[in-house]
């Protein structure tokens, strides 16, 4: 049926084909990823470090590597599961991009800037759910929670994650010493902020938006 008349509103705004906008958006996620990786190893090393900054089994060394294990075998799971050599190809375009991008660091600033400031929003969102909710529990165990939980959740093909996001961040608060019933309001807390709320206000300025294009690419 060919593009949407958001797409081809994009494509005729920025002046990029297809491709290179197809591009452009792969390389936008391979930043973010790459800060998600960063933060998720430097939390890593304040659990570890500092003193009392998890509970539960994110207040112990072995809690941690444990967590980045999981991790690590989601990703192995996905790749031995994949096709290998597409990806591959597709990680290696990735890595071309990036390193396209720090060419220019305005546009590097720009673009891991961003990338960051999300994934703190995100981060600092579920710490806050969790605070209001379990008032004896540690910051940095519960960012911890969220940044492993996350691209495990991600792996599996379910949009925004809804349920199997949900089940791991509840079950990476309890293991962080939480309540059941706690554990469980502070992450629909979190989703409530940052996932159901903004539907609707999206979804009519998705409509606004719709309206106001029809005209030009009728």
């Amino acid at each position: 049926m060919g593009r949407t008349l958001l797409d081809t509103a994009y494509l005729q705004t920025t002046g990029l084909g297809a491709e290179e906008a197809a591009e452009a958006v792969a390389t936008g996620s391979a930043a973010g990823a790459v800060v998600h990786a960063l933060l998720l190893v430097v939390v890593a090393v304040g659990v570890i470090v500092a003193p009392h900054s998890g509970r539960g089994a994110f207040d112990t060394t072995g809690g941690v590597v444990a967590a980045l294990g999981v991790v690590a075998l989601a990703l192995a799971a996905a790749w031995w599961r994949s096709d290998r050599p597409g990806l591959a190809a597709r990680l290696r375009r990735d890595a071309k991009g990036l390193r396209d991008v720090l060419d220019s660091p305005p546009r590097a600033a720009r673009l891991f800037g961003g990338s960051a400031v999300v994934t703190l929003g995100y981060t600092i969102a579920f710490v806050g759910a969790t605070l209001t909710m379990i008032h004896h529990t540690a910051g940095l165990g519960v960012a911890l929670v969220y940044l492993a939980a996350l691209p495990v959740a991600a792996l599996l093909p379910v949009p925004g994650g809804v349920v199997v996001l949900d089940t791991l961040l509840v079950v990476g608060e309890l293991l962080n010493g939480a309540g059941f019933v706690p554990a469980i309001v502070a992450v629909l807390l979190f989703r409530l902020i940052t996932f159901w709320l903004i539907i609707l206000p999206g979804f009519f300025a998705h409509r606004a938006v719709i309206r106001q294009l029809e005209p030009a690419m009728s």
